[in-house]
């Protein structure tokens, strides 16, 4: 019986040689499909072979094939004798020639002598076995042969490409694939279809174009169809540098298409209809510069309508969730805003009148086309009124009377600050303020005003007019009513100054100096004169009038208001008060009058 250590040898080499003639095998068909599929495809650039015969060329190599992995199979399943096994090991091992062999055969008693060989032989074979190479027990040169095919094949294949480039991987894709229907390479290839395979708007045109390389082509025709069996066809527009453009019509459904050239066919692509991101609802925050006092409201629609200095919040909802959201101003500027499932807002400060559309993005890539425009009206805030309605006109007054007054003033955010501004001829300059109620838009104000609590005497003169100021900042509106004048007289029923009695006279008198004395005898020596009935005042002796007596006389005469008669103090106070009482005016006032009836605004710029 064979030693265990020889045994152990022999299933090693039956094993290897499994292994090695399954390999070499599958080398030897993949070498044969490379072979095969190469030649083919060299036959069918020059041929152009039709789809059947691609086909049944494919099956008939595929039988083969499914054939040829029997024979590894049996090789992997056959039993390999160990006679046999014993003889490749002598091949490889000369100094086990004759020796492993025949001691097989003696174990067998196939050989002469057989019984006396069997213990010589197995103790050389065993002291041979140890050192022995198990990587030297088989011949691999049936694998090294079919790996040198596989590359040779390879080689050949990376030639056809070489020589080939495009035509030639389409050749072969042809022959490897024949269930799909591929064109045959030709001398003009569409390098570029666009969109390609793509989502679009639904009812919307799309534009394609497709790009030519190679041999030059007059025309080019785009196919399409809704269900894949009716094609309708339309001839694209050269442009120019092979390049061809065209417009599909509105797709509504979902639409395939391919653009034929010459003998060659581009890739059937899909076209895709979805819905466009809509404008569902656009509503606005408005919240008022804090001095308006208009605090804040919403308003539905995109138009804003506000004071300069507002902040407007503008929330957009779509129908389709959105992936990206902008406003597009009216000089072309987008302002991005926050995108949180459907909806988008931005803040928006009011300063300038201007025009915005809303542009959505949706999670698919669409676009809103033709989005509406919504207008932004910027209203800055407008000076006040004021007028004084009551008097409305110069007026004199008594001193301890009281001049009933009314005030009427407007402003579209609400007066602030209301006051009289005056000036006493000849004296003091003033502001009085004058409270306001709540009512701030539209301020109606009854009051009187008595002279004498301002320290006003009869003859005094008053120019007034009231301010109003409303409540813009950093710099407030500013608004004045006419210049108006108020004059001071004496109060009804005072008694009139009562004339000199005799007693005055000689008291008069007694104060008088010598030399007034003298002047004053002369003058009543001259009244006697002028009383004497034989001259008539102005006539000489013969009834005659002397001119020059008479400018001497003049002369003579005290002048006006010398004398303190009361009814000439009276008179000459009246011909001063008729004086025009905006000659005197200090700068305070003058600087800020107008025209006496016109009303005076000035804005934030100080208009």
């Amino acid at each position: 019986m064979t030693s265990p250590r020889i045994e152990s040898l022999l299933a090693d080499v039956k094993s290897r040689v499994r292994r090695t003639e399954v390999k070499a095998s599958l080398v030897l068909l993949a070498v044969l499909a490379i072979a095969f599929f190469v030649v083919e495809a060299v036959v069918d650039r020059v041929l152009l072979l039709d789809r059947w015969v691609r086909f049944s060329l494919f099956v008939g190599f595929g039988t083969f094939a499914l054939a040829y992995l029997t024979v590894p199979l049996y090789l992997g399943l056959k039993r390999i004798r160990s006679l046999y096994a014993a003889r490749l090991v002598e091949e490889q091992h000369p100094e086990l020639r004759e020796s492993l062999t025949t001691l097989l055969q003696a174990e067998e008693g196939k050989a002469i002598g057989a019984k006396a060989l069997v213990g010589p032989l197995r103790t050389r074979v065993e002291r041979s076995v140890g050192p022995l190479d198990p990587e030297k027990h088989t011949d691999g040169s049936l694998l090294k042969w079919s790996m040198l095919g596989l590359a040779l094949a390879g080689v050949f294949a990376g030639a056809g490409f070489a020589a080939g480039g495009g035509a030639f991987a389409r050749c072969l894709a042809r022959c490897v694939n024949p269930f799909r229907e591929l064109l045959p390479p030709t001398r003009t290839v569409i390098a570029r279809v666009e969109p390609g395979d793509a989502t679009v708007l639904r009812g919307k045109p799309v534009a394609v174009a497709a790009e030519m390389r190679g041999e030059a082509v007059d025309e080019a025709r785009l196919y399409f169809s809704e269900d894949g069996a009716t094609w309708l066809v339309m001839g694209l527009q050269a442009n120019g540098n092979g390049r061809f453009a065209g417009v599909l019509p509105a797709v509504k459904n979902d639409t395939r298409y391919f653009v034929l050239a010459g003998d060659t066919k581009s890739d059937v692509y899909a076209l895709t209809p979805q819905d466009p991101p809509d404008v569902a609802d656009v509503r606005v925050s408005l919240v008022f510069p804090e001095y308006s006092g208009l605090g804040g409201r919403e308003v539905e629609g995109g138009d804003v309508d506000a004071l300069v200095g507002t902040k407007a919040t503008i929330r957009v909802k779509s129908g389709s969730p959105l992936k990206e959201a902008y406003l597009r101003m009216e000089d072309g500027s987008l302002v991005r805003m926050d995108v949180k499932g459907s909806t988008a807002q931005t803040q928006y400060a009011v300063q300038k009148s201007t025009s915005y559309s809303v542009l959505l993005v949706a999670e698919n890539d669409t676009r809103n086309e033709d989005p509406p425009i919504y207008t932004v009206i910027a209203r800055r805030d407008q000076p006040p009124a004021v007028r004084v309605s009551k008097p409305g006109r110069d007026v004199e007054v008594p001193a301890d009377e009281t001049l009933p007054m009314a005030i009427a003033a407007t402003d579209d955010c609400g007066v602030e600050q209301l006051s009289m501004v005056y000036q006493i001829k000849g004296g003091r300059a003033g502001r009085k303020p004058i409270r306001l109620g709540q009512e701030r838009r539209n301020v109606v104000l009854e009051t009187g005003l008595i002279p004498s609590t301002m320290g006003l005497k009869p003859g005094d003169v008053l120019l007034y007019y009231v301010e109003a100021h409303d409540g813009l900042k950093p710099r407030a509106n500013r608004a004045v009513s006419p210049l108006y004048v108020i004059r001071v007289k004496q109060p009804q029923g005072a008694q009139a100054a009562k004339p000199p009695t005799k007693q005055d006279e000689e008291e008069f008198k007694d104060r008088l100096s010598e030399e007034e004395e003298a002047k004053l005898a002369k003058v009543e020596k001259l009244l006697k004169q002028l009383k004497k009935p034989e001259k008539k005042d102005g006539e000489d002796e013969a009834g005659e009038k002397d001119p020059e007596r008479d400018k001497r006389q003049a002369d003579t005469l005290p002048r006006r208001g010398e004398q303190e008669d009361p009814e000439d103090a009276d008179a000459e106070g009246q011909e001063e008060a008729e004086e025009d009482p905006y000659d005197t005016l200090p700068p305070e006032i003058t600087e800020n009058m107008v025209t006496r009836r016109q009303p005076q605004r000035e804005g934030a710029e100080g208009s």
